[in-house]
């Protein structure tokens, strides 16, 4: 990821659609071009300027409004509205707005849709600017973008999951904590040594998984070059993206930076402290500040004093809202493993922003994934479930009134189950080749670290007691060795994990690969299972849950 500035709409200085003047990156507000219209646009709105005076305007006498316009806004903070953006909604006609003496004063704007000029539907201001408030007053948009946040580290929850705010809040701040494999809490900057890696920092940040490095490999293999991952598509790939840039430009001696989307209604202003070791993993402390008020005065006066102490040393990062939701997450988590007592030198242009790191991010594993979405509570309002359906054992609810509730939804599940065929499997903790148990080392592709080896051989504690659980079953990707296949089983928690060989269980293996049949792309189901004895398990086959898990 490289610093970018949004693109230009035209060479002049200023854009007017539909009587509204924008910056020429068709921005209301604007930190590159310092200019704030909204002030101009609101008169207009409002009908306290005369439209015609407007269009006689010369673009010169348009920037001059605007520029009064920021300077006036950081007095109004609470008054002013969200600014407007048209970016990515119009279209320059080629036509221009002549002056009477003949000098062109701007040029004419379509709406992109409609390809209509000056078009009243989509330009429609006051329509625009209350649609923009009633989001941000919309706490569902909040609980949707939380979601989202999860979504875009694996971690998909039940479309309809009733889960409250707070919990889907507490699992986001885990999995942040889990991508950055943060088991040393609190993290004190202060007490570490200085980072000292004899590799590059940029370097020492890039952390993924096996399952990037075996992608990775596949793909080199078959030609396609190293694994690219698409920008602007997913805010958590953005974000490890954007945790690799500002250690990549600290070392090139970027201290500072800002990351704002396109549209520049939000900012995070970034100022690099220094780099520590913690347990051989590099942590960048540093200082941030958050601007998504409606004048950006934070960020105006951020950039403006890194501009006046030396470009050399600021970097402007493209980063989108959605990424910058993600990224100011992870700040927060990071600032509240820091001391209380801990604080840093803030400069003038840095009053109210706070002191937190950031260390190198790789994915989530299917293992976290696994533990990140169980505990999704009652399907009915979402509070803590603790009685399960004593039919099928297949789902949780806070009491009785909800269970009666989605009794008429979970119906068909629940006789699924009941009617399911459910067969007996007896498991080994390694697989069994010529009647003897091998010790076999199973590596997860998707996990950041290898798996720790049981030390004992005894049978695995069932956790579970005698109600139902789900477990994967994995067949196996070869099929050459028929009489030492086994199938690998376990549970979303990995509370136990076994080989299901062939010889022994062949009712079993018949049944299970009709269900991922040799030779399909099919190498894995999820299924309902009761342990039924130390090494034994009872397995629904032939009926899959009703939400497909990720883990």
């Amino acid at each position: 990821m490289s610093p970018s500035e949004p693109l230009r709409l035209t060479d002049r200085d200023a854009v007017l659609v539909n009587r509204f003047h924008f910056c020429a990156h068709g921005f209301e507000v604007c930190n590159l071009c310092e200019c704030d219209a909204r002030m101009a646009n609101d008169q207009i709105l409002q009908g306290t300027f005369d439209p015609e005076k407007l269009e006689k305007m010369s673009v010169q006498e348009m920037m001059d409004k605007m520029m009064k316009g920021m300077m006036e806004a950081s007095n109004f903070e609470k008054e002013l509205r969200a600014p407007l953006s048209i970016a990515d909604l119009v279209l320059d006609t080629g036509e221009l707005e002549y002056e009477d003496d003949g000098s062109v004063n701007y040029n004419v704007w379509a709406c992109k849709p409609h390809s209509r000029k000056n078009c009243i539907a989509c330009f429609d201001w006051r329509g625009l600017i209350n649609a923009e408030q009633n989001k941000k007053n919309d706490s569902s948009q909040e609980r949707e973008r939380v979601l989202a946040q999860l979504r875009a580290m694996n971690v998909k929850l039940p479309a309809g999951t009733k889960l409250p705010l707070d919990e889907l809040e507490k699992k986001l701040s885990v999995a942040l904590s889990l991508v950055q494999d943060l088991s040393d809490r609190p993290v004190d900057p202060s007490k570490l040594r200085a980072w000292k890696g004899k590799e590059p920092l940029l370097d020492a940040f890039k952390k993924g998984n096996l399952a990037e490095a075996y992608a990775n490999l596949q793909s080199q293999s078959e030609g396609r070059g190293p694994l690219s991952f698409p920008l602007y598509e997913n805010a958590f790939v953005d974000l490890r993206q954007t945790v690799m840039h500002i250690a990549n430009n600290y070392e090139k001696g970027q201290q500072c930076c800002t990351l704002q989307d396109n549209t520049q209604r939000e900012a995070i202003c970034i100022r690099v402290l220094g780099v520590h070791d913690l347990n051989g993993t590099p942590l960048i402390s540093l200082v941030y500040g958050i601007d998504d008020g409606p004048s950006m005065t934070k960020v105006f006066e951020f950039n403006d004093a890194q501009r006046k102490a030396g470009a050399k040393g600021f970097a402007r990062i493209h980063s989108t809202i959605e990424e910058q939701a993600l990224f100011r997450r992870l700040l927060q988590v990071n600032a509240e493993n820091i001391p209380s007592g801990l604080t840093a030198e803030l400069k003038p242009e840095e009053q109210g922003f706070k002191a937190s790191f950031i260390v190198p991010v790789a994915p989530l594993s299917q293992v976290q994934i696994g533990k990140l979405t169980t505990n999704l509570g009652c399907p009915i309002c979402g509070k803590s479930a603790n009685s399960r359906c004593a039919a099928c054992h297949s789902i949780s609810y806070c009491g009785p009134v909800c269970q009666k509730t989605h009794w008429k939804e979970h119906k068909a599940q629940c006789k699924r189950i009941r009617g399911g065929t459910w067969l007996e499997a007896t498991f080994s903790e390694n697989p069994i080749v010529n009647g003897q148990q091998k010790y076999a080392g199973v590596i997860s592709h998707t996990a950041n670290k290898m798996p720790k080896v049981r030390d004992s051989l005894g049978p695995p504690d069932n956790v579970h007691g005698d109600k139902a659980f789900l477990v994967k079953v994995q067949r196996p990707l070869m099929m050459w060795a028929d009489g030492y296949l086994s199938m690998l089983v376990y549970d979303r928690n990995r509370t136990f994990q076994g080989n299901i060989s062939k010889q022994e269980n062949p009712k079993f293996w018949e049944a299970a690969m009709k269900q991922m049949p040799e030779g399909s792309s099919k190498v894995k189901i999820y299924r309902n299972a009761r342990r039924t004895g130390d090494w034994t398990l009872s397995v629904c086959v032939d009926s899959e849950p009703s939400e497909i898990p990720q883990w």
